[in-house]
C-alpha cells in the first residue's frame, strides 16, 4: 500500500513538472509573439521580422522540447538531426526562398524600376509602386492594388513602357462629323499634337531633320469618320 501511494504521488509531481514546463515553453511562445508584434507596430510588416520570429520560435522548440526529450542521444545524432532539419527547414520555405533569390535578381538586372509601367503576359498592366524581398506591388489602371510574388513575376515576360525612358509612337483616333472640312480637320489635330508638351517629332524627313507624322484619313464609321 506505501508503495502504490508513493507512486502515485511521484506520478503527480511528474505530470506537475511538465504541465509547469510546458506552460513555461508556451509562455515563452506568447511572449515571443508579443515582443514581433511591437516591432511590427513600429517597423510594419517585414519580411525580415517574420523570418527572425520563425527563427526563434524554432530555436525555443529546440532548446526547451528537442534537446531535454533526447537526453543523450542528441550529441551522438546531431548531425542527422542537423540534416534532417535543413531538409523540413528548406521543403516549408521554398516559396519564401524562391521569392527572395528572386527579388535579389530582379534587383541586380532590374528588367523594371519603382515608377515603371509594366505590363504581365496575362495582359495585367499598372504602376510599380514598392518590392519587397517578397513581392512587387503593383497599382493599376483602376487604382487598385496588386501584390505579386517576385517569383513569379520574374519567370514571366514583361512589356516595359517606361524601359530606358526611350520615346513611343503611339496611334489616336479622331472621330469628326461628316461635314466636317476635312484638310481642317486635319490641320486642327496636327496643330495640337505639335504644340502638346507631351509630344515632340519622331519621323525625319528626307533633309534629315525631325518632324511630326501626318494625320491621315483611317476609315468611315458609324457616325463619323476616323483620322
Amino acid at each position: 500500500g506505501m508503495f502504490f501511494l508513493t507512486l502515485i504521488a511521484v506520478c503527480l509531481i511528474v505530470i506537475l513538472l511538465l504541465v509547469v514546463y510546458f506552460f513555461f515553453v508556451w509562455l515563452c511562445l506568447k511572449l515571443s509573439r508579443k515582443i514581433f508584434s511591437s516591432i511590427e507596430r513600429w517597423k510594419g510588416k517585414k519580411i525580415y521580422i517574420q523570418l527572425a520570429e520563425s527563427l526563434v520560435k524554432l530555436v525555443i522548440i529546440i532548446v526547451f522540447l528537442v534537446i531535454p526529450l533526447g537526453g543523450d542521444k542528441i550529441g551522438h545524432s546531431l548531425l542527422g538531426s542537423a540534416a534532417v532539419l535543413a531538409a523540413v527547414v528548406g521543403f516549408a520555405a521554398q516559396d519564401v526562398i524562391k521569392n527572395i533569390l528572386a527579388g535579389i535578381q530582379i534587383s541586380i538586372y532590374k528588367p523594371f524600376d519603382l515608377g515603371s509601367r509594366i505590363e504581365l503576359e496575362d495582359g495585367t498592366a499598372g504602376i510599380v509602386e514598392a518590392m519587397t524581398m517578397r513581392h512587387v506591388v503593383l497599382t493599376l489602371m483602376d487604382t487598385v492594388t496588386l501584390e505579386i510574388p517576385n517569383s513569379t513575376i520574374y519567370t514571366q515576360s514583361i512589356k516595359n513602357y517606361s524601359y530606358g525612358n526611350v520615346p513611343r509612337s503611339v496611334q489616336f483616333s479622331f472621330p469628326v462629323g461628316y461635314k466636317t472640312d476635312i484638310k481642317k480637320a486635319m490641320q486642327v489635330i496636327f496643330d495640337a499634337i505639335e504644340e502638346s508638351q507631351y509630344s515632340f517629332p519622331g519621323k525625319k524627313n528626307k533633309q534629315g531633320e525631325l518632324v511630326y507624322g501626318p494625320v491621315y484619313f483611317i476609315d468611315i464609321g458609324d457616325s463619323s469618320i476616323n483620322m
